[in-house]
């Protein structure tokens, strides 16, 4: 791997340039500007008229010298090209030999060789310090037993770069970077070694991407340098990490608290689990913690299934979900009940399942609408044996209550709507006759039937709903109001 190249050079000293034939027309770019430069040295016009060269070397040309040398150009250029230079710098354009880089300054300084010297040795000691501090600091890294991400943060905060991991499968392993911020670039590619824009990747042993970026042109010679040495301290860690990976029971529990955990502290955590930073999950809650088999076959359809201990007395499982198959559809759609058909307990066998959501840091927001489901099923107000959160056919309008499910406004909403209502009406008839007439679309005669109540009756308690809420119940503009208000003050407390 080369040191500095041809492009860092470019990028420090101004008084160099490309000479326009050897860009690519369609990129704008130097063709050979990955090419190795060692250091510099100026034909005499004396005997030797070449230095000695060990490989590398830009040989300066100067028109003026190379009349006074005696001898022809072709030649020169032949004998440079043969001792392994890297190219040749020239005040005058002329036919060089393939594999020689050619670079112009017009006109060449009688100090440039020294100056770039001066330069290239500067820089390389630069290099070579932040280098060494850097690994300084990812030794230490790796003699805590720090995490993968930890690494990468380290890393960053010294180079003022991003730093990500990116696994075979393009997702995000790890990343300095914040959750899903990282570039769409940032993916397996061929070669050991790559520059992609300006981000510098280099592959690991297990075929992960180790990426680094955005780099300044000014940088990418330390980029090139430090990446090796980076590379291994992610590995260090990546083993590390299966080493102390939690298995078996210590797996589930870990998973289960994984759940409720911050979402802050949920990607690390996943991480820990071996899970992708940037996978897409969904969270299944089931009535019946004991028969987990069946419950795996049940979930595979929607991706790898990740059992998980019991949580909050119900069996947890963890789904990531793969590629882009669609959830399977249950063969019996589940519903909202009418009043009149809610049963008194609910089914004996349900799986709330959350939607998907995407990234581990959203794994706790994933278990909070599992939650949602399963408290919804609890207190009998929808029913089902297979309920997902993301079907508007599963929990209906509920899933639209659901952002502000145990909030101080939602709260605020149904008092204000209901009034008086929910402190008289404590045998919740009044609110089960209101909740019956709207189900039915302001009918009475079919709220009457669901109720098994004559119509008198019903028109009697219309009216005492009516003195209490403050909102007549018959008006039809304030049915909707009426009825979220009362879906609000029927929800279970959130957790």
């Amino acid at each position: 791997m080369a040191e500095i190249t041809i492009g860092d050079l470019l990028t420090w000293e101004p008084r160099l340039a490309p000479f326009h034939d050897g860009f690519s027309a369609e990129t704008g770019q130097l063709a050979d500007e990955d090419r190795e430069v060692t250091w510099v040295v100026t034909v005499r016009a004396s005997q030797p008229v070449l230095p000695p060269l060990r490989g590398g070397e830009l040989v300066i040309v100067p028109q003026r010298t190379l009349e006074d040398t005696g001898i022809s150009l072709p030649e020169l250029l032949r004998e440079i090209a043969s001792r392994g230079a890297t190219g040749i710098v020239f005040d005058t354009p002329f036919e060089v030999p393939d594999g020689l880089v050619r670079l112009i300054s017009d006109p060449i300084p009688v100090d440039l060789e020294s100056d770039v010297n001066r330069l290239l040795t500067e820089q390389r000691g630069a290099i070579y310090r932040a280098g060494t501090e850097l690994d300084r600091t990812l030794q230490q890294a790796n003699s805590l037993g720090v995490d993968v991400e930890q690494v990468l943060k380290s890393a960053s905060t010294y180079l003022d770069m991003d730093v990500t991991v990116v696994g075979p499968n393009a997702d995000v392993i790890a990343s300095s970077a914040s959750q899903n911020g990282h570039e769409p670039r940032l993916r397996p590619v061929n070669g050991t070694r790559v520059w992609n824009d300006a981000y510098y990747g280099t592959r690991l042993t297990g075929n992960e991407m180790l990426w680094i970026g955005p780099v300044r042109s000014d940088r990418r010679a330390l980029t090139r340098l430090v990446a090796d040495r980076l590379a291994v301290a992610v590995e260090t860690a990546l083993a590390h990490a299966i080493e102390v990976r939690p298995r078996g029971n210590a797996r589930s529990i870990a998973l289960s608290g994984l759940l409720a955990t911050a979402a802050s502290d949920a990607a690390r955590g996943a991480a820990s689990l071996g899970l992708p930073a940037n996978g897409a999950y969904r969270v299944v809650l089931s009535s019946n913690p004991t028969d987990r088999i069946a419950m795996q076959r049940e979930l595979a359809p929607y991706g790898a299934v990740h059992d998980a201990a019991d949580f909050d007395a119900y069996a947890a499982t963890l789904v990531e979900v793969r590629g882009r198959s669609r959830s399977p559809e249950p063969e019996r759609k589940p519903y909202l009940h009418p009043t009149s058909a809610r049963p008194s307990t609910p089914h004996s066998r349900w799986i709330a399942i959350s939607g998907p959501v995407l990234g581990a840091s959203q794994i706790p927001e994933a278990a909070r609408q599992a939650r949602f489901v399963a408290a919804l099923i609890e207190h009998q107000l929808i029913e089902g044996e297979t309920l997902r959160f993301d079907r508007v056919a599963d929990v209906g309008v509920y899933r639209l209550l659901y952002p502000l499910w145990g909030s101080p406004e939602l709260e605020a909403f149904a008092t204000d709507a209901l009034g008086k209502l929910l402190t008289a009406d404590r045998r919740g008839t009044l609110r089960s006759t209101l909740l019956a007439y709207l189900e039915a679309g302001g009918s009475q005669v079919e709220a009457a039937a669901r109720l098994g109540v004559h119509r008198n009756t019903l028109s009697y308690r219309l009216k005492q709903i009516g003195t209490l809420t403050g909102a007549e119940p018959i008006n039809p503009a304030s049915h909707l109001a009426l009825h979220m208000a009362l879906l609000a003050s029927m929800l279970p407390p959130a957790p």
